[in-house]
């Protein structure tokens, strides 16, 4: 008898052990070094006097590396190809489009008229679009050629990850899928809640199986729509007031990441707040409390956000106007820090997360 027990508990203990390597698989917060190797982080920075510069930061040490050189103004927006060779930059006070090539490290191209970049995931066009209800223009990757142009009477939001389809919004509460292929609007309906209302919705994204849109709301939820049947599903509590970031999902299809953010003087703040897209409930927040400049006691303040391929690493540029640091959340351990080498008065409002480096 004794000796059926032993053998009994050595089971348990094995399977318990494979148990526990299945849940270290599938935990993408267990500590451990990334898989994939390094990348290459591209930055804006507001605070500088000319010559202007994107800085190159590597993610393996959070350091930078390298700049590109840029026209003598700040970078307002900007985006990467999916295989991480273009960079798409734009400046307001400027006629068109400066494309990079990241393996150059130089820029390579300009496209004229100018617009907000939207690189397509099949990597086929770069699509230029106004910043609210306007024009749409196509161009085709890599020889930068012009295909087609339309008008829209929606803002563009974000993109289908499969489908070639534009989510667009005009003032929170309508949303538009337009059709970049054949350049059509193939669907408009209201946001509604099942009472009829309609929350304002501020940022959007694409669930990983582009069958649900995700968008945060004042004052203080994030909603759930399932396109199919137009209607919220679900519902997620952030932070009152916290809505201004931006929202992601990492590339395995596992997690929604949401920049919680506020500015408001009595109630500062800042979290990587990440919610499980499978039951889109709450995994986990990372808080910044200890790095806003100036004020120790107070946190930082995330907004738009970049997440590495290997989804070990989250990079977060502001989204207010106060000079802040762009600041690295690490999934693997829950830690947060600034990046090394850059300037102290560095002020990012873009970021994104390019191809890898070559070891």
């Amino acid at each position: 008898m004794r000796q059926k027990l032993i053998i009994l508990a050595s089971l348990i203990g094995i399977c318990g052990f494979f148990i526990y390597l299945s849940c270290c698989d599938d935990c993408p917060t267990c500590p451990g070094e990334p898989v994939a190797g390094s990348y290459y982080v591209f930055l804006t920075d507001e605070n500088q006097d000319p010559p202007y510069y994107i800085w190159v930061v590597n993610s393996g040490t959070d350091s930078l590396i390298d700049s590109l050189p840029t026209p003598d103004q700040y970078i307002n927006c900007m985006d990467i190809a999916p295989d991480g060779k273009y960079l798409a930059t734009f400046a307001p006070d400027l006629s068109g489009v400066l494309i990079y090539d990241t393996e150059l490290m130089d820029s390579s191209a300009s496209i004229s008229p100018s617009g907000r970049p939207f690189f397509t995931p099949d990597n086929q066009y770069l699509l230029l679009t106004s910043f609210g209800p306007g024009v749409i223009n196509k161009y085709s990757v890599p020889d930068w050629s012009f295909v087609a142009s339309d008008t829209m009477p929606f803002e563009p939001r974000c993109l289908f990850k499969t489908k070639p389809y534009i989510v667009g919004s005009i003032d929170g509460k309508e949303y538009y899928i337009y059709d970049y292929e054949s350049m059509t609007i193939i669907k408009k309906d209201s946001l509604l809640r099942p009472d009829g209302t309609a929350p304002q919705a501020i940022e959007f994204e694409i669930s990983s199986d582009d069958k649900f849109l995700y968008f945060s709301a004042r004052p203080d939820k994030i909603f759930k729509f399932e396109i199919e049947t137009d209607s919220i599903v679900d519902s997620i509590f952030i932070a009152y007031g916290a809505y201004h970031g931006e929202i992601k999902c990492t590339p395995d299809g596992k997690y929604i990441i949401f920049a919680e953010s506020t500015d408001w003087p009595d109630q500062m703040i800042g979290n990587l707040f990440i919610i499980d897209q499978a039951s889109f409930t709450m995994y986990r927040r990372i808080p910044t409390w200890g790095l806003y400049p100036d004020m120790p006691s107070a946190p930082q303040l995330p907004g738009r956000v970049a997440i590495t391929p290997d989804c070990s690493k989250v990079y977060s540029a502001k989204v207010v106007w106060y000079s802040l640091q762009p600041l690295v959340f690490n999934l693997w351990d829950l830690s947060v820090s600034y990046i090394n080498g850059l300037p102290p008065d560095c002020s990012s409002r873009y970021i994104v997360v390019g191809r890898q480096i070559e070891k």
